[in-house]
Parts: structure tokens; C-alpha cells; sequence
């Protein structure tokens, strides 16, 4: 027990000593340069707590990028993929309908058909 008392005790005393140490550097350090330690310490932390330059940076590039991929990934799957069109036929009427049935076994026909078709194509894309 009075061993392990020993080592605590010479621990708590190196802890004094270096904190002793570093008051006396401080203090030295305070009157050649003229420059309060604590201050400039403080004026670090502030710093470390403002985001850099480079950390904005990055975020901007990382949004960038991923606004690229969304765009890429959106154009994909709807460029790639085209849909059939709808062909829709409409008999408009019978015009100019002639027949003819002459011998032997001669039989002209003649008319016009009017048709209507419409083709309604879902891949194209209106911007208005």
C-alpha cells in the first residue's frame, strides 16, 4: 500500500511541476514578446470553430455533383426508355364510287376512300 501511495504521490508531484514549468514559459514568453498566450489561444479557437475555405468548397462541390447525378440518373431512365406511339384510322366516307361489270368476266372498280389517321406520340416533350 505504501508503494502505490509512493507512485501517486510522485505522479500528482510531475503534474505540478510541468504545470509550474509552463507557467513560467508563459510568463517568460508574455514579457519578451509582449503577446498574451491566452488571447492568441482564443483567437485559435475561434478560427478552428469558423468553417475554412476548403470546407466550403468541398460542400459546394459535393452538392454540384449530386445535383449532376440526380439530372443524369433523371434523363436516363426517361430518354432511354420511348413509348410506342397510337396510330388511330378513321374512315372519312366513300367518294367517286364507280363500278363496272363487262363480259367476259371484266369488272372495274373505282372509288376513293378518305381516311383520317392520327398518331399521338407520348416521347415528344413540349416546353411552354
Amino acid at each position: 500500500m505504501e508503494a502505490e501511495e509512493k507512485r501517486i504521490g510522485a505522479q500528482n508531484m510531475m503534474i505540478l511541476v510541468s504545470w509550474a514549468m509552463a507557467t513560467v514559459r508563459y510568463e517568460n514568453h508574455e514579457k519578451k514578446t509582449g503577446i498574451d498566450l491566452q488571447t492568441e489561444l482564443d483567437k485559435k479557437i475561434e478560427d478552428m470553430a469558423r468553417p475554412s475555405c476548403s470546407k466550403i468548397c468541398a460542400f459546394i462541390a459535393a452538392a454540384t455533383f449530386l445535383i449532376f447525378i440526380i439530372a443524369i440518373t433523371t434523363l436516363s431512365l426517361t430518354i432511354s426508355n420511348p413509348m410506342q406511339p397510337n396510330f388511330t384510322v378513321q374512315v372519312d366516307g366513300f367518294e367517286n364510287f364507280y363500278f363496272n361489270l363487262t363480259f367476259p368476266y371484266n369488272i372495274t372498280l373505282h372509288n376513293t376512300l378518305k381516311v383520317v389517321v392520327t398518331v399521338d406520340n407520348r416521347n415528344y416533350v413540349g416546353y411552354t
